[in-house]
């Protein structure tokens, strides 16, 4: 049991953090990591619009007010049509669901670790590419740009 949570915190060490961290450790120096890899950047986007979604479920589900505000949070600060934002939000919960089932597999032991990491960065890198297909080059390099500026300044990359 405590090899297979060994594995599973190695797994999530590996996938979550990639060299790239948002909270810090001890004698760690943050410093702002501007060249965020797309996967990382990606994962990070798509696993807070899951949160999002998640949060406007359970306050609709509570009949609670805030669910429409939750669903258009991201929306609002990509500047995205509503068609792109709901597009933006298929494709997020699909690649998280998509990551979340590679982590089950990881925790039951797989003894490739690294080809696991392989595919869950090229869920969120395939994720990249279907938006860029959908919203095309020009409004794809708008989204990214205003991503990169709002979000790559809160990634921080932990050095010792």
């Amino acid at each position: 049991m405590i090899k297979k949570i060994s594995r599973l915190a190695c797994f999530c060490a590996i996938g979550f953090i990639s060299a790239v961290c948002i909270t810090m450790h001890a004698g760690a120096t943050p410093q702002t990591y501007a060249a965020c890899p797309d996967h990382v950047l990606y994962s990070i986007l798509f696993n807070r619009i899951a949160h999002f979604e998640s949060l406007a479920d359970r306050l609709e589900s509570a009949v609670k007010p805030g669910a429409a505000e939750a669903r258009s949070i991201i929306k609002h600060e990509f500047q995205l049509t509503s068609a792109q934002a709901q597009f933006l939000t298929q494709i997020a919960l699909k690649c998280v669901a998509q990551a979340k089932a590679i982590a089950k597999e990881a925790s039951k032991g797989s003894p490739n670790l690294a080809a696991l990491y392989g595919e869950r960065s090229n869920i969120f890198l395939n994720g990249r590419q279907q938006l860029l297909e959908a919203f095309g080059q020009e409004s794809f390099a708008n989204f990214e740009a205003l991503l990169r500026t709002t979000m790559s300044p809160r990634i921080k990359r932990v050095s010792r």
